[in-house]
């Protein structure tokens, strides 16, 4: 009978051991999967970052393009004609 009882919590004590084995495991599982979804949405995250960027800069390296190229298709201003504000048509207009 003591020979039972030893087996049995012996039996008993491996079984408590592989439920806390199996229960320490699954919890290391859902911890990995959940450190990798967290690197994932990182690396997603730097993703659309990068491409922002990327974006923003192509944006600034043809918006100077895009300002140049009107300014080359405008003719040079006129030459104003002769100013009627000078000293001689100022004393031809006190005569």
């Amino acid at each position: 009978a003591k020979a039972d009882a030893d087996a049995k919590a012996k039996a008993d004590a491996e079984a408590k051991a592989a439920a806390e084995q199996q229960a320490a495991d699954e919890a290391a599982k859902a911890q990995a999967e959940q450190e990798r979804q967290k690197a994932e949405e990182a690396m997603r995250i730097a993703s659309q970052e990068k491409a922002r960027l990327e974006a923003e800069r192509k944006a600034a390296q043809q918006a100077p393009k895009a300002e140049q190229s009107p300014a080359n298709d405008n003719p040079p201003p006129a030459k104003p004609k002769a100013n009627p504000f000078t000293v001689d048509n100022l004393l031809k207009s006190l005569e």
